[in-house]
Parts: structure tokens; sequence; C-alpha cells
């Protein structure tokens, strides 16, 4: 859905001054419709229940060419502009009469939300989908609660009484503010990010009170919630709402309601000046609410969510660790100034996509209280991938393995091996059934970082192994130079092989039981030396640094 600097209510408020009066037993009904980009496609008509799409609808609007039939999506004089938001009404329909809105779309994509308005309150929103929908309403008998919008939000006094109020028919309006969602716990977000199912609650502070604690942890919650204050200068302008605090789970939990009951803080607040409470269901939960606004004495303090990367850096890669700073007793409306590794500085409130090191903050409350404190964002240990590469027999070409041993990135690791065209061949490690080929190996971690290779089985053996007694690499981890022993080896070669089964160097070797020398220049990493003689082979992993 878009979002609009004018909220559906705002633009029905302006509308509402040119409302005729309806008759007794009538209710004044506005409909206001948020297109998408493509509302040349949308056709709707208002009727009565059951009537069905019909040629004399009580009205019809945006694109009359789309019609019932729903088959043309050419513009006309008719269609509604795309992205945008129009009024249509005030209609005078009959109390308790079931109405219908019918909705065309001629491409089969939905897109056209409708909001309905009786008598200036938001009753019900319908978000059309497919080839289009029929939504059913009755007038003047919507169960959704009195505070169901900011601009009617229900008055609840600082330090006095808790206010018991219900969200079950509540509606959220289209484009509805809501606290970005970070995490549960954190106070300044919610865990969704998303409202479904609010009321609104308001309260207009007397003095210039140092902290307030807002919070539905009381006997009177029975459902999940999450709440945001807002210092709001037009209730029906979300525009002008200014985030204060949020907070979906109070830390530690709540023991005098439901669990996942919500708390949070503000920092120095007006005298005189309004201030909204959003109360919504996490997830669309319902239920009984209790509110309470009381004074907050305690000392403040401090905490942080800190996320370290993801997955190991390569060269030139930018990080995606992020600090988020909150306080107990203060609001998330506080400002701050970051420094960090290499000169690193920032002025924003959370420090998001950083590389690895220590940074710290100065962050200062709406009160000017100034905490400071470093965090240390840590990256995982590199990939260390090694392998052991079993070639096949060449009279049975499918006895083949590949073996993985991976430590670094964050354990436990999961396995995918497809072959050359893609075609899936087993999850587990080894990977084993398989002849002379090429195969794609896919290793993901616990947080989804992936490890890719292709490995090149080109050779096959009829040689018996050679034990691995008889042969000693040394030094082993080695800087490319290093030496292995044997005994007496006749017609015998040494290959050096990388991670992938690529041949990198190979030699004869010379006859007796004599060491053999090797000086290859490689890249840090573990190598396979195989050796092969008359009537056997062997093959020892070799360590580069």
């Amino acid at each position: 859905m878009k979002s609009f600097l004018l909220t559906a209510s705002f633009i029905l408020f302006i509308a509402l001054n040119s409302f005729a009066q309806c008759a007794a037993g009538e209710t004044s009904v506005t409909f206001v419709m948020h297109t998408d980009a493509w509302a040349y496609e949308n056709y709707w008509q208002l009727n009565l229940a059951g009537t069905g799409c019909n040629p004399t609808p009580i009205s019809e609007g945006a694109n009359l060419n789309v019609g019932c039939a729903g088959t043309a999506s050419d513009n006309s004089p008719n269609g509604y502009a795309g992205s945008s938001v129009i009024t249509e009404g005030p209609f005078c329909l009959t109390n308790n009469t079931a109405y219908e809105l019918i909705f065309v779309d001629s491409y089969g994509d939905g897109g056209l939300v409708i909001e309905v308005f009786e008598n200036g309150a938001l009753t019900h929103v319908y978000s059309g989908s497919g080839n289009g929908n029929t939504w059913t309403f009755t007038i003047g008998v919507s169960t959704a609660p009195a505070y169901d919008s900011p601009c009617s939000a229900a008055e609840i006094t600082a330090d006095g009484p808790s206010l018991v109020m219900n969200n079950v028919d509540a509606i959220a309006g289209f484009g509805e503010i809501a606290p970005a969602g970070v995490d549960c716990g954190v106070y300044g977000f919610w865990c969704e990010g998303n409202s479904t199912n609010s009321i609104w609650a308001k309260f207009i502070p007397t003095t210039n009170s140092t902290s307030f604690e807002v919070t539905t942890c009381n006997p009177g919650t029975t459902t999940d919630t999450q709440i945001a204050i807002y210092r709001v200068t037009d209730c029906s302008d979300f525009a002008t709402f200014e985030l204060i605090s949020s907070n979906d789970d109070m830390l530690g939990g709540c023991s005098n309601g439901e669990y996942y009951s919500s708390q949070t803080f503000t920092s120095c607040l007006e005298a005189g000046q309004l201030y909204l409470i959003q109360i919504d269901g996490w997830n669309g939960a319902v239920g009984d609410i209790e509110l309470s606004v009381h004074t907050y004495s305690t000392a403040i303090t401090w905490d942080a969510l800190v996320n370290g990367i993801s997955c190991p850096l390569n060269k030139g890669d930018v990080g995606n660790g992020s600090v988020y700073p909150y306080s107990v007793g203060a609001g998330a409306n506080f400002t701050s100034v970051w420094t960090g590794p290499a000169g690193f500085t920032s002025t924003n409130q959370y420090l998001l996509n950083a590389d690895p090191g220590t940074y710290t903050v100065t962050a200062t409350t709406g009160c000017g209280e100034v905490y400071t404190q470093s965090f240390d964002i840590t990256q995982p240990d590199v990939w260390m991938v090694t392998t052991n590469i079993v070639l096949p027999n060449c009279d049975v070409n499918n006895d083949a393995s590949i073996e993985v041993n991976v430590a670094g990135a964050t354990a436990p690791y999961t396995f995918a091996w497809s072959d050359v065209t893609g075609l899936p061949l087993s999850t587990n490690n080894p990977l084993t059934g398989i002849g002379t080929g090429t195969y794609n190996m896919v290793i993901t971690d616990d947080h989804t970082c992936t490890y890719s290779y292709t490995f090149n089985i080109t050779d096959c053996v009829g040689l018996e192994e050679l034990t691995q007694a008889s042969i000693n690499v040394f030094p082993n981890p080695s800087n490319g130079s290093f030496a292995f022993s044997h005994e007496a080896l006749q017609n015998a070669s040494w290959s050096l092989y990388d991670i992938s089964g690529k041949l990198i160097h190979s030699e004869r070797i010379t006859t007796g039981s004599t060491p053999t020398f090797v000086n290859v220049n490689v890249p840090s990493g573990v190598y396979s030396l195989r050796i092969v003689a008359e009537d056997m082979q062997l093959q020892k992993s070799v360590v580069v640094e």
C-alpha cells in the first residue's frame, strides 16, 4: 500500500463540511477510494444486498468502460487517477439495511482499497483483489469502538484511573502509522511494524513532568498488545505525528495481566500538548485492554540490542552490524552521536550497516540526560573448508566420494549438492556414489550465509591404495615448501590438487626411499597431495599458510 501525506480521515473531514442532512432513519455514508498506479482497470458500484452487478446501481464510479463485465482496461474521462485518493458521496442510506459494494478489476490484480465512513466514523476497510470482490455491510450496526481513530481517542488522565478498552472490532485505517518492526523487547519499536486492530487514547500533561510510564500491564489486559506514543499537532494528519516511544513486549514479561503486555516511557513532555497513545494487538490479537499512565520517578537505565555481522566479509564487503540503544525510563526520541573505527562518525539515532569494530554512542534524552557506552560489532570467522576426494574406480565409476570439513561462519551447516545441470543430488556430507563429472556444492550456515564451490572429477583409478603409514609430509602446515618421505617406489609420481580437484602441479618421483622436496607458489589453503605408483595410490592433505 502507499502512504499519503493527508490521511483518509482528513480528506473526509473536509468532505463533511458539505454533507447534506439525511432524513430520519438514514445515515450519511462516504467512500474514500485509494487507487494504485493502474486505476484505469477499476470499476465499482453500490447496490442493495443481493442485487448483483447491474445496469441501474444506486451509484457507480471509477472507469465506467470496465463495467460489470470487466473486459476493458482502457482509460476514460470517468476513470480515477493512479496513486490517488478520491472521496465519493455522501450518500444517504437507510439504517439497518444491507448494501453491497461491488468491485471489478479488468486486469485481475486488484489494487483498490475502499474505506467506508458512516456519519464521519470509519466502519469498514475493504481491499480489492483478483478480478474483483463483493462486500456486504449493514448501515448503522457497526460494532467498531468509539475510540477507533486518532481523532476520536478516549481521554485518560495522567496519574489517574486506568482506562479499560477493547479492540475486538477495531479497524486500522488505510496507511495508518505504526512504529518500525525491529524487535519485540526493544523500546522504540514493535515486532511486526504493522497495525491491524488499533484503538487510540489521548492525554494532555498539566505539568512538564520528567517522564511517564505508559503500560497495558494491568489486571484487565487479556490480549497481546503493542503500544506507541506520539506528540501530535493534527490528529487527522499522520505527517504531524512525532514518535515519542513504543514497545511490544515489556522486558521481563508482565506478571499483572497478559504476559506479553506492553510498557513504554516518555521523556520530558510539554504541558498542554496533545499526546496520542496507539494500542494495537500483536499480529491481529484482540481482547480487553487496561491502559494506565503514571509519572515515572525511578532512575533511568540504558541497554542496547547489538547485532553482529551475519556472514564473514570478503574484501570490499560492507558489514551489516547494528546497535539499537534504548532506555528504561525515557522516551525513544533521543539523539545520538557515534564514533568508531577508521575515523567513523555519525549522528543517526541508531547504528546500521556497521563494519567490525568498537563503536561509542553518546545519547541525549529529551530531558537532557546524557548516556555514553561502547559496543563491539563482531563478525564470524572466515569459512574454512577442506575436502577429501576419493576418485572412482575406472571399472565401476560410481564409487567416488567428496567429503567436506567445515569451520568458520556460524554452525550448524547444511549441504546441497547438484550436478552440472543444476539437478539436486543430495543433502548429505559426504557426497557418495558418484563418478567422474562436475558437482556443485552449497554450504549454508545458521545465518543463511553460503559457501559455494564446484568440483570437477576427471580422473579414475584402477590401483590399490598404499597404506597411510608409508608416507609422511613435513612441515605441515608449510609456506608451500615441504617434503614427503616414502618407502621405495617404482614408476611413481606425485600430484598436487586444489580443493576443487584441479591439478596444480605434477612430477615424477626419483626411484628409492629418499625424501622428495616440493616447492609450489600457491595461495593459502588446503591441498591434496596424491602419490601414484605401480599398483598403489594414496592421498594426503597439505595445508599452505
